[in-house]
């Protein structure tokens, strides 16, 4: 919430926002959430969070990355949360780009594309929503992402690599 520009978001929007992060929190355990090995570097380079049109926030500093990756391994760690990392030999996905889906009934699809900015698609289209959302929840189950060990090794190698990068 730090990040926020507070000059352009009002006080009871940053309220909303808020809000709908601890509302995420709270959903991350029955939540299927997969990414790539190169968006988590990605991240870990820049602080850009995909989902976030970049006027609404200034990007994520070094110490603030690394804490944001500890408090998933933690969270990984004690079980509370599973995520996949999709293994790109398997599946070809643009980067920067984030599929959310947020119930069976809508899709928001998240890209930047760095020559014209970002794109929100918002898919409402029953059978266009059910294909993604099944794909979706397929994912983590398929052979296109590694193992729930192998997921965690590489947070892990990923959290050491820029954690002796920015200490």
């Amino acid at each position: 919430m730090d990040r926020l520009n507070k000059d352009i978001i009002p006080a009871e929007m940053q309220g909303v926002i808020a809000a709908y992060f601890n509302k995420i929190r709270a959903q991350y355990s029955t939540h299927h959430i997969s990414f790539t090995l190169e968006g988590l570097n990605l991240f870990m380079e820049t602080g850009r969070v995909t989902e976030i049109p970049d006027f609404m926030y200034t990007y994520l500093t070094p110490p603030q990355r690394l804490a944001l990756l500890k408090n998933i391994i933690n969270s990984v760690d004690d079980g509370s949360f599973t995520p996949r990392i999709v293994r790109s030999d398997k599946l070809s996905v643009p980067s920067p780009i984030c599929i959310c889906a947020p119930s069976e009934q809508n899709i928001i699809i998240y890209y930047f594309s760095p020559n014209k900015g970002q794109y929100i698609f918002h898919l409402q289209e029953l059978s266009l929503v059910h294909a993604f959302h099944d794909f979706l929840v397929y994912l983590p189950e398929s052979s296109m992402v590694y193992s729930e060990e192998e997921s965690k090794e590489l947070l892990h190698s990923v959290y050491e690599k820029y954690k002796n990068l920015y200490n």
